[in-house]
């Protein structure tokens, strides 16, 4: 009995840790059929009218601009009828899973250096900034913050937890997965033929190029790597709204140019920003 009574006690689950590690009740949208049930369970006649109206063949229009356009929540949905009452059952089958976050690595992952050519290169005021070793990466994460049609203020939830995150130390359970980019031939230092490559990438979508040129450049600097191919060039194109809000990993990408014959002609980076000036044209 007592193997059965450890057992259980295993399997048990804290609401707490329920909603806020397993399910999705701030952030994502309910479906037509949270709806459909919640109206089984409100009081109120005209709510209950009204949530019948949201969930029938003929209410999808309206469910559309009220739930899906203004991405309102499960939890903000049911702040607007009040007077649901959904049993603890129903509320957990109902509320979406909390759906996994992916970002790109944009730091190199490079077998780690012998002891003294690591202690040299961290020394050097041009090393890249990022980490030599091989159990931690960089993160390059837009945190979410926009305002609906309706003038609604929403905050993605995951890039918000991660801000947050600065302010305190906490454990968080991440895993790296093989990405979908194949760089081909382009992406193996050690080839002895030269390689070239057009890297566009706006926004966060810099990410994984930044990896790429940070193996490269890094390949180039320290002598326990292979460098690659004297005549490989990199033309890398990157855009964002401002030089001075958005302009990601600027002081990186300044200095890998100025450093690295990757980016000599016909190579080389240009960036371009959409709001600072009206009427804007890059050209390169």
């Amino acid at each position: 009995s007592s193997s059965s009574s450890s057992s259980s006690s295993s399997s048990v689950v804290h609401l707490g840790t329920l909603f806020n590690y397993c399910l999705d009740a701030t952030s994502a949208s309910p479906r037509r059929f949270f709806f459909e049930m919640a109206a089984h369970f409100a009081t109120d006649p005209v709510e209950r009218e009204k949530l019948q109206e949201l969930s029938s063949r003929e209410g999808r229009d309206d469910l559309y601009q009220y739930c899906t356009r203004e991405r309102r929540s499960l939890h903000e949905c049911l702040d607007d009828f009040p007077s649901v009452s959904l049993p603890l059952g129903w509320a957990i089958e109902l509320t979406p899973k909390l759906q996994p976050r992916f970002f790109s690595i944009s730091s190199a992952c490079l077998p780690a250096l012998p002891s003294a050519s690591s202690s040299s290169s961290s020394s050097s005021p041009n090393s890249n900034p990022s980490s030599n070793s091989t159990n931690e990466c960089e993160l390059t994460v837009a945190v979410v913050r926009y305002k609906t049609p309706w003038k609604r203020s929403i905050e993605g939830l995951c890039s918000n937890y991660l801000r947050s995150l600065l302010q305190c130390s906490e454990r968080i359970p991440v895993w790296v997965e093989k990405g979908s980019m194949r760089l081909g031939r382009f992406a193996d230092i050690s080839e002895r033929e030269p390689q070239s490559a057009l890297l566009i990438g706006p926004g966060t979508g810099i990410a994984p190029f930044k990896s790429c040129v940070d193996h490269l450049v890094r390949s180039t600097r320290n002598a326990g790597y292979r460098p690659p191919h004297a005549d490989t060039r990199l033309l890398v194109l990157f855009g964002c709204r401002g030089r001075q809000s958005d302009y990601l990993h600027r002081s990186f990408w300044l200095d890998s140019v100025g450093k690295s014959s990757c980016f000599s002609h016909p190579g080389g980076f240009a960036a371009a920003f959409s709001r600072d000036q009206k009427g804007e044209l890059l050209t390169h």
